[in-house]
């Protein structure tokens, strides 16, 4: 079974219970589901967690807790991402559960499980069936979440100037912003430890929301902006007519073409090989060539 879904769980400030309530979260879920487990944690505790989660990717912890949930995005490479807090008690097969609502519900932007009584409504949501769905439609959501990749790079990176309750409190009214939903799922709760109640202050956040400037999720390395900047020389040798792209969402660039020749391919290798990147040809629906040129990591 493709894997289809990673878990991020930060581990930088823990104690042995975090460590065991992340184990325990991760093995309740008894549906098979695979997923690959990213976690967040300070180089000189890696080597110990490893014992508990043997085939996590580790991602080196930062002082900001939503730096380090930006770089753990930035090395999933799934379908969808998951991030779970480490101190939240779920229930059996919760990360099926968000699974499907989140591929069966039309428009599903950033889906939870209820571990508080947030202010927010009753709603239905259509499924794929046409049938309707009570789900319930916090103001925000602000700890486990769980979304599709694509969505996450529309939206862009997780603000870091907050805390990362605010973040991803904003990052959910983000999402609302663009037509999709964020909701907790039905037939699931959760438990929060009392103490880590986040302290979010929705009207100032929809003003923040408002000044907020977009984040690609991907930054580009200095050798990776460099190229970006003289692709417009590379272009020019090509031999037929080219129109040069760029994904903000990704960092990523290139351009269009009808034609490439062996010499034009040459070229492509000599300027992929200068700036360490690599490069994919692709035949858009307008039957033009697509060059796109990806940061070497």
């Amino acid at each position: 079974m493709k894997t289809e879904i990673s878990i991020i769980s930060d581990l930088s400030e823990n104690t042995d219970l975090d460590t065991l309530s992340v184990r325990n979260n991760i093995d309740i879920d008894r549906t098979g589901i695979s997923f690959n487990l990213i976690l967040i944690a300070p180089k000189a505790k890696q080597g110990e967690y490893k014992f508990f989660f043997p085939n996590c990717t580790f991602i080196n912890s930062d002082s900001n807790k939503v730096v380090s949930l930006n770089n753990a995005l930035r090395k999933a490479e799934t379908q969808f991402v998951c991030y779970l807090p480490k101190n939240i008690h779920l229930d059996f097969n919760w990360l099926y559960d968000l699974y499907y609502y989140m591929t069966n519900i039309d428009s599903s932007g950033f889906i939870s499980i209820c571990s508080s009584l947030t202010r927010g409504y009753d709603f239905p949501l259509l499924n794929n069936s046409d049938k309707l769905i009570s789900c319930y439609k916090p103001d925000y959501i602000c700890d486990l979440f769980f979304s599709d990749f694509d969505i996450i790079k529309l939206i862009g990176a997780f603000e870091e100037k907050e805390e990362i309750n605010n973040s991803i409190a904003m990052y959910s009214l983000m999402v609302k912003s663009k037509g999709l939903h964020a909701y907790n799922i039905p037939f699931q709760t959760a438990i929060k430890i009392e103490d880590d109640k986040p302290n979010v202050d929705l009207d100032l956040l929809i003003t923040k929301n408002k000044e907020t400037k977009y984040l690609p999720l991907y930054k580009r390395s200095e050798k990776h902006e460099q190229a970006f900047l003289l692709l417009t020389n590379l272009v020019l040798t090509i031999s037929s007519q080219t129109t040069i792209f760029e994904h903000t969402s990704t960092a990523n660039f290139g351009f269009k073409t009808p034609i490439l020749l062996e010499d034009d391919l040459s070229k492509l290798k000599d300027y992929s090989t200068t700036f360490d990147l690599t490069f994919v040809i692709s035949c858009g629906l307008d039957n033009n060539l697509k060059v796109t040129f990806f940061n070497l990591k």
